[in-house]
């Protein structure tokens, strides 16, 4: 089965770290990551006008090419470590996905309080003033807009504790 698990989660509530963990430890899986995709194309995770200056399509495309340099496959196993804050944005990606031979959508919803969301992004090597690119707003927005997940049009949503040791369901479902 052609498997994508897309992460969602709050800036800093350790959605890289916890994927990065799983690469690790099973190297079968293929994990994209819109952050090193940002790396590969512009050299910073970081762009001001992310949106305005198109560089979405960019990582789009490159995210399509993987896929479809997959799509011979019967069955492959990604995570697709990509910022998702709306039902709509979610929505959006979820269709792609199906569009690019994804067969089953599994949500990591990752949840962690705003002290430990705060805690792990302050200790992001990468970060350029944190204050500029996360807020509690952000992080209280976030999990409002979750509310509404189940809705999406996952196949299957899991609960993440980033603290966690043991992955759940893994491998893949």
């Amino acid at each position: 089965m052609k498997t994508v698990i897309l992460t969602s989660g709050p800036r800093g509530s350790g959605k890289t770290t916890y994927v990065n963990s799983i690469r690790k430890e099973n190297p079968e899986v293929i994990v994209i990551s819109r952050d090193e995709i940002l790396l590969e194309l512009y050299g910073t995770i970081y762009l001001k006008r992310y949106w305005e200056k198109g560089s979405h399509i960019f990582v789009w495309n490159r995210i399509r090419e993987i896929l479809e340099s997959l799509s011979e496959k019967s069955s492959y196993k990604v995570i697709l470590d990509y910022w998702n804050k709306t039902f709509e944005d979610r929505e959006q990606i979820i269709n792609k996905l199906r569009d690019l031979g994804a067969e089953r959508i599994i949500c990591w919803k990752f949840v962690v309080s705003l002290d430990a969301c705060l805690s792990l992004f302050s200790q992001k090597d990468d970060i350029c003033g944190s204050e500029k690119y996360f807020s509690k707003k952000n992080f209280y927005d976030f999990y409002r807009d979750m509310e509404e997940i189940n809705n999406n049009g996952f196949d299957f949503v899991e609960t993440i504790d980033p603290f966690q040791r043991a992955i759940p369901n893994f491998p893949l479902i």
